[in-house]
């Protein structure tokens, strides 16, 4: 009889180390299956980031010109009447309004 019980607990306890293995395993796998997804989804927000951040660029990039291009056509306008008083048209504009 003790050799029975003897046999059945060894059973058991293969069955058991057994079942924690396949436990062990399947917790491995669902782990690293849930760490590929974050760096999958770590990866699309780094790319939408990069995106973002392009997309900045440009409208910075792109507004600043526009700025610039309406800085140097309002000093280009303020240079010409500086150039038109210095070559005395000012002068003649001031006659003409005189008269």
């Amino acid at each position: 009889m003790a050799k029975k019980n003897k046999e059945t607990y060894l059973q058991a306890m293969e069955e058991y180390k057994r079942t924690k293995e396949e436990e062990a395993l399947s917790q491995k796998k669902e782990e690293e299956e849930l760490l590929k997804l974050h760096k999958q989804e770590a990866l699309q927000m780094l790319k939408k980031k990069e995106k973002t951040d392009n997309l900045i660029k440009v409208i910075t990039l792109s507004h600043s010109h526009l700025t610039h291009q309406g800085l140097f056509q309002l000093r280009d306008s303020q240079d010409h009447n500086y150039l038109s008083l210095a070559e005395g048209e000012g002068d003649q504009e001031e006659e003409e309004r005189k008269r």
